[in-house]
């Protein structure tokens, strides 16, 4: 887990990560993993495989494919196809997959 030092959101016995403020949640229901935004109420990604946080980057291969967010200013951005993303995301989704 990543803990920071002044979390405005509370993590919970499901919290396997916590970013940022902890309103960027990976929440465990069961077998299956979950990229949650508490801020927003919302459910971002499902069926998280795997993660990984490099300079403020959070990336996220899941269901609905590659997912990428900015933990600073709380920006997402989420695609089927990994092509959209810049080369250096391309190179962060690679090193998880092989995972």
């Amino acid at each position: 887990m990543l803990f920071t030092s002044c979390t405005k959101y509370s993590e919970g016995k499901d919290t396997v990560l916590s970013i940022g403020d902890g309103s960027i949640q990976i929440l465990k229901s069961g077998e299956s993993k979950n990229l949650y935004d508490l801020k927003k109420k919302q459910n971002i990604e499902t069926g998280v495989k795997n993660y990984l946080i490099h300079k403020n980057i959070l990336y996220i291969i899941g269901e609905h494919g590659f997912t990428k967010v900015n933990i600073k200013n709380h920006t997402f951005q989420q695609d089927n196809r990994i092509s959209i993303f810049q080369e250096k995301d391309v190179e962060a989704f690679t090193s998880i997959s092989s995972q």
